[in-house]
């Protein structure tokens, strides 16, 4: 195996699939299939499937290309490597610890920064604090609340109910007085004469007939009286 020089962090650092890819001088799409075929490599993920491998992680991969690529053992007989003697076994087939470990006794210390990164990687992730429903519901404004003005009328307008105009004289016929009525034996001159102007009009269409009658009989009566007298 040829090692290469990765990022001087200490020897319980987590480390990306990059990082990872150049200690143990492996490919990342290769190191992504291997996780596929063997599900004792568990990284840790995080937001958009970004992985962070602890050492023991990088000493299982490590095991596994050596019993791959060195011992030429092919896959279905490193699955059963690791089914029957575990991946403990596989991972003490590596020397990449005792690597990581003298890089770190090499290495300045760290920044903090870089600390604060691989302790951010390493927790657990915190479940969302679900919302009360106070929360959730907007806030009521005390304009809403508030009754709504009462809107003023124009001057002049009333919102009384319009009151019905009396009738005028004209609009009802004058009734016949009972004078008239009352009396039917009464000469028709004193009858005719009883009745008001006023109904009068209202039936003239009526009275014109007989009012014609009563002329012819009146000229009559003055043609007999002249024949008498002569």
């Amino acid at each position: 195996m040829v090692q290469k020089d990765g990022a001087q962090k200490s020897a319980e650092a987590f480390r990306t699939i990059s990082e990872v890819s150049e200690l143990i001088d492996t490919p990342a799409h290769v190191l992504r299939f291997w996780e596929s075929r063997f599900p004792q490599v568990k990284p840790i993920k995080r937001a958009g499937g970004r992985r962070y491998y602890r050492p023991a992680d990088i000493s299982l991969l490590d095991g596994i290309r050596k019993l791959l690529h060195e011992d030429g053992i092919t896959i279905r007989g490193v699955q059963k490597i690791l089914k029957e003697k575990g991946a403990r076994y596989v991972a003490d087939l590596s020397q990449i610890e005792e690597t990581l470990a003298a890089e770190a006794e090499e290495a300045p210390e760290r920044e903090p920064a870089e600390a604060a990164v691989e302790a951010r990687a390493s927790a657990p992730e915190a479940p969302a604090e679900a919302a009360s429903p106070s929360e959730l519901s907007p806030p009521v404004e005390e304009e809403s609340l508030a009754p709504e003005p009462a809107v003023a009328e124009p001057a002049g307008v009333s919102s009384a109910a319009p009151t019905k105009e009396p009738e005028t004289a004209a609009d009802v016929p004058a009734p016949v007085p009972e004078s008239v009525t009352a009396s039917p034996e009464a000469p028709l001159s004193v009858r005719l004469r009883a009745i008001p102007v006023p109904v009068l009009m209202t039936r003239q269409s009526d009275l014109e007939p007989l009012h014609k009658r009563l002329n012819a009989l009146h000229a009559r009566l003055v043609a007999a009286q002249s024949r008498a007298g002569d």
